[in-house]
């Protein structure tokens, strides 16, 4: 009897400990395809006890600030990596039992996944995860209308190379409109030779002149009072999205 309580509480142990990966810092910038929708998570800040997350969602061209616990054994896009380590199937990672492992490829890039799979109200959650990370690479739900959750591209400062240039959490800003060139300023003659690319002609605005600069826009903050998410309710909202979509 006592080394059967013994062992429950080695297993439970992690679960105490448990914390978001390193990674999961300002910056991390990750694309999911949902469907045929598209959701994009931006790590804002992080805490030791919080992590704030700017999420962007294409179909409802919505952005919110989700506030996660970082202390947490999972999250939206992550995993607690010491549930991960010695993981193979027939055991179980925090409340999941592991149903595989290998390697498979995702966003362009091979992984060594675990996966991992959980029912919970009669939905069954089934996670593909990096094994070295803990980042999620896809998702699926048994519910009528979940989409699946698929990783298409990551920028992750010190594991992926370059930040994307495309599928940003917000749309772009509009540059704001430059001051036109003074009026006495030099314009070439009409039989006048046009400059080369890249030389500056007589009609160039040289820098000094009255060309004014734009301003870059400035960030948008968290709100620090936003309520904290968890997993459940990212399920609802792709189910809800689903079903927006569906009627």
């Amino acid at each position: 009897m006592h080394v059967k309580i013994l062992m429950v509480l080695l297993a439970l142990l992690p679960i105490g400990y448990s914390v978001a990966p390193a990674w999961v810092n300002t910056g991390v910038n990750l694309n999911y395809s949902a469907g045929s929708d598209a959701i994009s998570f931006t790590v804002v800040s992080r805490s030791a006890e919080d992590i704030h997350l700017q999420l962007y969602t294409l179909s409802t061209d919505k952005t919110t600030h989700p506030v996660e616990n970082a202390s947490a054994d999972s999250g939206q896009f992550w995993f607690d990596t010491s549930l991960l380590s010695g993981a193979s199937p027939g055991t179980f990672a925090g409340a999941y039992s592991v149903t595989d492992a290998g390697r498979q490829s995702f966003a362009g890039t091979d992984w060594d996944t675990v996966t991992l799979q959980s029912t919970v109200s009669g939905v069954v959650t089934t996670k593909v995860l990096d094994r070295s990370t803990g980042l999620m690479l896809k998702e699926t739900f048994s519910a009528a209308g979940a989409p699946t959750v698929t990783l298409v591209k990551y920028y992750i400062p010190g594991i992926s190379p370059a930040p994307p240039q495309e599928n940003s959490t917000t749309p772009a800003q509009p540059p704001a409109n430059q001051t036109p060139p003074a009026d006495n300023q030099t314009h070439p003659a009409d039989n006048q030779t046009p400059s080369q690319p890249g030389t500056p002609g007589n009609g160039s605005a040289q820098p000094g002149t009255n060309g004014t600069q734009a301003e870059p826009p400035a960030p948008q903050s968290p709100s620090a009072q936003q309520k904290k998410c968890c997993l459940s309710g990212f399920v609802l909202l792709l189910i809800g999205f689903a079903a927006l979509r569906k009627g």
